[in-house]
């Protein structure tokens, strides 16, 4: 699939305050995939001990493949793409890629989480909070973004 970056971010959390700490460009083709980042029996983990894992991974997806799979889910244009399987649906998505730094000085990935009204991103969770709230969060499971080479 090929995912086209728009110039800028669609929600600039800079246009709030916010500062762009780390950013993981698009480019050319990606091809997007999921990875656990618990591991055998954990229930949960911290937010920081995510983001380690993360890195470990590499190839991490951010913002800019979050807004582009966002901006081809609409069900109101006749034959829209639609890049997110519905098999992911299941799962709260976190694109650590991007992380943003708020004035409080916390750092704020971004999510995407699937409800009555569709996918829908989300900030305002700190790596601090995010894996007891994702944890508690409907029973769901949560999987890292990562681009698949």
């Amino acid at each position: 699939m090929v995912l086209k970056a728009p110039p800028d971010f669609l929600h600039d959390r800079r246009k709030v305050g916010w500062t762009l700490l780390e950013d993981a460009p698009l480019k050319g083709d990606s091809v997007l995939g999921l990875r656990d980042f618990l591991i055998a029996d954990e229930t949960h983990t911290t937010g920081e001990t995510m983001l380690l894992r993360a890195k470990e991974f590499g190839n991490l997806a951010g913002q800019r493949h979050a807004e582009c799979l966002l901006g081809n889910q609409c069900d109101c244009l006749p034959g829209q793409l639609k890049l997110i399987p519905k098999s992911w649906r299941e799962y709260d998505l976190v694109f650590l890629g991007t992380l943003w730094g708020c004035e409080k000085g916390s750092r704020h990935p971004v999510v995407l989480g699937y409800g009555d009204y569709g996918w829908g991103p989300s900030w305002w969770h700190s790596l601090d909070e995010i894996s007891a709230v994702l944890s508690s969060r409907w029973d769901r499971p949560k999987r890292i973004v990562c681009l698949i080479e």
